[in-house]
C-alpha cells in the first residue's frame, strides 16, 4: 500500500483566510459539495454526521480527478447538508444528479448500530457548481437545526 497521498500539497480548510462571495452569482459558481441527509428517519447528530462523511468520500470519488484538484485548491473547500422528505426523494435526487454528469453516491447504512436493517440514509454529490446541480436539488433546504 502506498503511503502517498492522494491530492499532494492542497491547504486544508482553515488554513487560508477567505473571503465570503461578493455576490449570489459569484457563490453561485463556487465549487462545492452537498449531503442530502433523510429526514423522516430518526438519527443521532453523530450518526447523520457520519453518514453525510461517507455521502462526501464516496461523490468526491467519482469526480474526475481535475474536479477534484479544482476544488481541493479553493480555500473554502465548501460542504452543505441539505434535508430530503424520504427515502424516495433521496435516491430520485441522487439519479437526477447521476443523470446531470454530476459525481454522486448514495450511502446505504449496514444496520450494525443505529437501524435494524440496511437503511438509505444519505447521498453526496459533488465537486461541482450549485449552477451545475439539477433544479430539483437546487430547491432543497439546509437541514434543520432541530432536526
Amino acid at each position: 500500500m502506498s503511503s502517498e497521498p492522494l491530492l499532494p500539497g492542497f491547504p486544508m480548510p482553515g488554513e487560508w483566510d477567505v473571503p465570503a462571495p461578493e455576490t449570489r452569482e459569484a457563490r453561485d459558481h463556487e465549487i462545492r459539495m452537498w449531503a442530502a441527509v433523510r429526514m423522516d428517519i430518526p438519527m443521532p447528530k453523530g450518526k447523520i454526521g457520519n453518514q453525510a462523511g461517507h455521502a462526501y468520500v464516496a461523490a468526491f470519488a467519482r469526480a474526475p480527478r481535475d474536479v477534484a484538484e479544482a476544488y481541493m485548491s479553493t480555500p473554502a473547500q465548501a460542504k452543505i447538508v441539505v434535508g430530503v422528505k424520504n427515502e424516495a426523494e433521496l435516491l430520485k435526487m441522487h439519479a437526477l444528479c447521476r443523470e446531470a454528469g454530476l459525481p454522486a453516491a448514495v450511502v446505504r447504512d449496514q444496520g450494525r448500530t443505529v437501524f435494524g436493517e440496511r437503511t438509505y440514509t444519505t447521498m453526496g454529490v459533488g465537486p461541482c457548481r450549485f449552477v451545475d446541480l439539477p433544479r430539483q436539488f437546487q430547491r432543497l433546504r439546509l437541514l434543520p437545526e432541530d432536526f
